[in-house]
């Protein structure tokens, strides 16, 4: 079927607004991922000799207020231990708990054991699961050693005794309030944008079948 000259018209109004409306998100889509990059995960503190040689919700907490007395804005409060690599009987290194552990940056090389992990003095993982929001990690060291608390970040965490090379012990998991970061921020998840883009593309897409 021939177009006519005013649907020819409507159509290429069309599709420039669309092509507009759409560089718009794209914008909005490289300036979250960006920004979810320049907020990566960073050392809260390190604890030089935790009580017991564990790393308690209290000694925790202690270097989150050390923290956000020197620092601003603060930091909140993890609610509870979610999940520890040592004593928890359900963990699994692998999927099934959304957990997973590497040797190296790049994610090549599957840590799959408690005692593969604790022979190394640094390591990575990613935690892809939903049972909790992890807000922090802490990495703990030989006995009476203390341990190093992190900020917890979508994608590969970098696990190690800051400023030591002797190797970890064991690895906590601290969570928070569902959909906050830990700046007490609300999260918005990353794929959600991608998922925006594409329908604004169908739609886009399937508007100029209509004029055809």
């Amino acid at each position: 079927m021939n177009r006519t000259r005013l649907q020819v018209v409507a159509l290429r109004a069309y599709t420039t607004r669309a092509r507009g409306f759409l560089a718009t998100l794209s914008a909005a889509f490289i300036f979250c991922v960006s920004a979810s990059i320049a907020e990566a995960g960073f050392l809260v503190g390190n604890n030089p000799g935790a009580m017991g040689g564990n790393d308690t919700l209290a000694k925790v907490l202690e270097e989150i207020d050390e923290y956000n007395t020197a620092n601003d804005p603060d930091l909140i409060d993890p609610t509870a231990l979610f999940k520890k690599t040592d004593d928890d009987a359900t963990f699994v290194f692998n999927m099934a708990n959304g957990f997973m552990f590497f040797e190296d940056a790049a994610g090549t090389m599957p840590v799959t054991t408690e005692s593969a992990l604790t022979n190394l003095d640094e390591a990575y993982f990613k935690y892809t699961g939903s049972d909790a929001n992890v807000l922090y990690y802490s990495v703990k060291g030989p006995s009476q050693f203390g341990f190093s608390l992190f900020t917890f970040m979508s994608g590969l965490n970098f696990l190690d005794l800051d400023g030591d090379s002797r190797n970890m012990s064991h690895v906590s998991f601290w969570e928070g309030p569902p959909g906050t970061d830990p700046f007490g921020n609300p999260t918005v998840p990353e794929p959600s944008a991608l998922v925006l883009l594409l329908s604004m593309g169908t739609l886009l897409t399937t508007s100029r079948r209509r004029y055809n």
